[in-house]
């Protein structure tokens, strides 16, 4: 028995290659999980070159903001897509046909009465159609439809062709709509993950700063009799001893010691107390001239210059006015400590950062803040001073957040810091 003659190579083993490589190419899409429009875009491009046609195009079913059920070029190979406009789905139409899960056949449009613009068509070069539904299981999700510029009848294996191509289309849709819905998801979950995280952490921190605070409260109260008795001591023994100089000064410096231990235990007292704020309108410029008066004569004795630049339009706004000037006249506090000798530089400004924020602003020209030092300046009892509770800054930051607003800085070594209070703003206020 003699062998079989192999094939001749010519037109139609080409396009058996040409359609083999399309599936292919498909079926790589389904897999390839990209964005939905790149998907959408490529299988228009690729069944419009396997079966030599002028243009093709994908129409998905959708529904408007009545629930009707509408379809939308979502893609088109071979013109623009200029605008992706919905249009309902009419009962007869063609795309209703598509729609109902048939393959729809057109050899010469120009002639075909279920054809409503024929002279659209034509000017646009287009002859024959044919038109696959797109189907997942008992689904239509739309129509794969390929205009030609001839007429033309579709042979058999070419139908086929087409009907798998639309069918393998159609997965690939689903799964990048899947893939994308996946992805949307993890982000949500995500996100829900990071605020629920930052609420555990802000959680505990308040509790430990409660607890903190309770102890500290306890420890001041235990101190503060003491430290009493001890200043009246000094006191009775400097009266006495007026005469050496030597032990009046050791009582003034006992004295002045204890002063200072009881200015601690006010400030851990104070924020032991975390007093909530009494709201009202108040301007945030008068704030800032408010400790102008209270801290120019003080800082000028010391050499240093306090200037102010604030926002002249700027409203009122619904705040504890005393506890945001506290807040300020501990930042201007830090700052002067931090300024020695002359050339030395505070200023004191406001603005409106953006729509529902205002923001005061406290620079210096001072020596920065080390990178080392950075993320720990707003734990409580942190600090580099020698004559310092650590609390300021915590107890800023709390009144702050208690205000619904926050507290941050920027430091640059060697070039100064500034410090930003941000207020939101209220309807009225």
């Amino acid at each position: 028995m003699s062998a079989a003659p192999p094939r001749p190579e010519g037109e139609g083993g080409d396009a058996l290659r040409r359609q083999v490589a399309t599936v292919h190419g498909i079926q790589f899409l389904i897999t390839a999980h990209r964005d939905l429009q790149e998907v959408l875009d490529a299988i228009v491009r690729a069944a419009r070159d396997a079966l030599g046609a002028l243009e093709c195009t994908i129409r998905l079913v959708e529904r408007d903001e009545e629930d009707h059920i509408c379809l939308r070029v979502a893609a088109w190979a071979g013109r623009p897509v200029y605008t992706r406009h919905f249009w309902p789905l009419k009962p007869g139409s063609l795309d209703d046909v598509v729609v109902s899960g048939k393959l729809v056949e057109i050899p010469d449009m120009r002639a075909d009465p279920r054809v409503k613009n024929p002279r659209a068509l034509a000017e646009r070069g287009i002859v024959s159609m044919l038109a696959a539904p797109l189907r997942i299981g008992d689904q239509i999700i739309g129509g794969l439809r390929i205009y030609t510029g001839e007429r033309r009848s579709f042979s058999a294996m070419e139908k086929d062709l087409f009907e798998s191509l639309a069918g393998q289309a159609a997965i690939a849709i689903e799964n990048a709509r899947l893939y994308h819905e996946l992805a949307e998801a993890h982000r949500t979950t995500q996100r829900s993950y990071e605020e629920l995280r930052a609420a555990q952490t802000e959680l505990v921190k308040r509790e430990k700063l409660a607890a903190l605070g309770e102890m500290a409260a306890l420890v001041a109260h235990e101190i503060r009799n003491p430290l009493t008795a001890v200043r009246g001591f000094a006191q009775r023994i400097q009266r006495r001893v007026a005469s050496d100089a030597g032990l009046v000064q050791a009582c003034q410096i006992i004295m002045d010691e204890v002063d200072r231990l009881n200015k601690v235990i006010v400030d851990v007292l104070d924020f032991a107390r975390n007093l909530e704020p009494r709201f009202a309108v108040h301007s945030l410029n008068q704030i800032v001239q408010d400790a102008l008066r209270l801290e120019t004569p003080t800082l000028t004795e010391r050499g240093i210059v306090i200037r102010c630049d604030c926002d002249p339009h700027l409203g009122p706004i619904r705040l504890d006015a005393g506890q945001i000037r506290q807040v300020l006249l501990n930042l201007i506090a830090n700052a002067r400590q931090v300024l020695t000798g002359e050339g030395g530089e505070i200023t004191l400004g406001t603005r409106r950062p953006e729509p529902g924020w205002q923001a005061l602003d406290v620079t210096d020209n001072g020596p920065g803040i080390p990178p080392e030092v950075q993320g720990k300046i707003f734990n409580p009892f942190f600090t580099t001073k020698l004559r310092g509770t650590g609390l300021g800054l915590t107890a800023a930051q709390r009144i702050l957040e208690d205000h619904g607003g926050r507290i941050s800085f920027e430091t640059e070594v060697g070039k100064g810091t500034t410090f930003t209070l941000w207020l939101p703003e209220s309807e009225g206020g």
